[in-house]
């Protein structure tokens, strides 16, 4: 019987959980939006992020986010890229700023103005740069999660 409740109650939790982060209410103009503008993405998955929706999906094998005002106007989209691919500054500041370590994930973002930024991911502590390589700040995974939760 402790057993069956126990599974009862993690049974619970799962769902929960898992409806909560599955239904997202995009506004039709914004659906449409990212339709006509990414005919060929499928189905992304929905996130509601400070007041913006997000699209994400996969293109050529890599992630591919767009954020959306609530206009339905583009913020932002952010492609993942390899770490190769990255500015030299960015790779030149974690060879001698973060010794040891390697990058794991790399982002190139472009907002609707043209401005290009990176993120560079090590030990789940992403590291923002400019558009030529210069260090510009850091956000951990732990903050990105708090800041999605609120």
């Amino acid at each position: 019987m402790k057993n069956f409740l126990i599974f009862l109650f993690l049974s619970i939790c799962l769902f929960s959980c898992l409806s909560n982060q599955a239904k997202v209410d995009v506004p039709k103009a914004i659906q449409a939006t990212f339709k006509k503008q990414y005919p060929d993405a499928g189905k992304p998955m929905w996130e509601e992020e400070n007041g913006r929706y997000e699209a994400t999906y996969k293109q050529d094998n890599k992630d591919v986010s767009v954020s959306y005002n609530i206009d339905g106007t583009v913020f932002q989209t952010e492609t993942e890229i390899s770490p190769e691919a990255l500015p030299q500054g960015v790779r030149n500041y974690v060879m001698t700023q973060l010794e040891d370590k390697k990058i794991t994930e790399a982002t190139r973002i472009v907002t609707t103005s043209g401005h290009t930024s990176y993120e560079a991911e090590v030990d789940r502590t992403d590291y923002l740069f400019d558009s030529n390589g210069q260090y510009a700040g850091v956000e951990t995974k732990e903050e990105r999660e708090k800041d999605d939760s609120d």
